[in-house]
């Protein structure tokens, strides 16, 4: 089985699960062999979808990112707790402080999209 690296006209969205854009389409030289994107990133290496045909419609589906439903009381609780549990008043060092800071910025921003106060 030799792997192909295909083309395709229609951009690809970054990796869902590392955000990365090191990607390749690729298919094996099998016949009825299917086409996947692959996340190049050697932490993540996400592949997906299984089942297509084309190189166009494994980038459309590899594009098309499902909403995920999450009632906005549990995703409060989630929000909520996580933020008690991770967050203190002391911090080991400046570099933890700044992260600190973009975790809660990414929080409030999680907050604003489901509609949800700050406590």
């Amino acid at each position: 089985m030799v792997a192909k690296v295909l083309q395709s006209d229609i951009e690809l969205k970054p990796c869902p699960f590392c955000g990365g854009n090191d990607l390749h389409i690729e298919t094996d030289s099998e016949p009825k062999s299917s086409v996947n994107v692959f996340c190049d990133n050697p932490a993540c290496e996400a592949a997906g979808p299984n089942q297509a045909l084309t190189a166009e419609h494994a980038v459309l589906a590899w594009n098309n990112r499902a909403m995920v439903s999450v009632p906005a009381e549990l995703l409060r609780k989630v929000l909520d707790e996580f933020e008690l549990e991770t967050f203190g008043d002391d911090y080991a060092s400046e570099q933890m402080q700044v992260e600190a800071e973009r975790m809660r910025g990414d929080i409030a921003e999680l907050r604003r999209i489901a509609g949800i106060q700050t406590p």
